[in-house]
């Protein structure tokens, strides 16, 4: 086996490994748009959390109804990404707080794992998908809806890297995962085990 085709297994394997980790994602992802439904007034009419195996490949998926508007569907629209944001946020202040110890409790040690599959969770499924900007779109004209395509463009654009697979993983993945990789490894194990630490803004 050459050292490609072995690099590739390894890349197929952990991404198969990371989609069977993440898959109730979907479930954040999900609430993200109905919470953010509620926030500017829009009605939510159906709400899936989680789908398997759906003939339109939709993870999940929020049937709502309320008053037009760019700002709204944009609000709703990157919800996800804000509250992916948020819970990893809330990881990282957590973490830091419990590496004050030299060694971890039972209970934080359960903390910390629930808080990484949480987190995981949360920020694997957390890029607004192309119809949820599409919807910004799609709104009436008007002045406000200049900054909102200004900001759902590049959300379009980046949410279509679901077409971008290498080996299984699309960029989002793949700096989801590293990132979560380095500040476990700055936070936990050089921390614990007085290693030198990767470089970047946790160094």
């Amino acid at each position: 086996m050459t050292i490609l085709a072995g690099t590739r297994r390894v890349l197929i394997s952990t991404s198969s490994f990371m989609l069977l980790l993440t898959w109730p994602g979907s479930f954040f992802h999900e609430l993200a748009h109905q919470l953010a439904c509620y926030v500017v007034g829009h009605k939510v009419l159906e709400v899936r959390y989680i789908i398997r195996n759906d003939p339109n490949s939709r993870a999940g998926y929020v049937v709502h109804q309320g008053p037009p508007g760019a700002g709204r569907e944009l609000f709703i629209g990157i919800a996800p990404l804000l509250m992916g944001l948020l819970i990893w946020l809330v990881f990282v202040v957590l973490a830091y707080s419990f590496a004050r110890d030299t060694q971890l409790s039972a209970a934080e040690f359960l903390i910390m794992f629930a808080g990484v599959l949480v987190t995981a969770n949360a920020t694997y499924h957390a890029l607004p998908s192309p119809q949820d900007m599409g919807n910004v779109f799609r709104q009436p004209f008007s002045v406000t809806m200049i900054p909102c395509v200004l900001v759902a463009g590049p959300l379009w654009i980046i949410g279509h890297n679901y077409q971008c697979v290498l080996f299984g993983w699309t960029p989002w993945h793949a700096v989801v995962f590293l990132g979560t990789i380095y500040v476990l490894y700055n936070i936990f194990i050089a921390t614990l085990l007085s290693l030198p630490p990767l470089p970047g803004p946790l160094s």
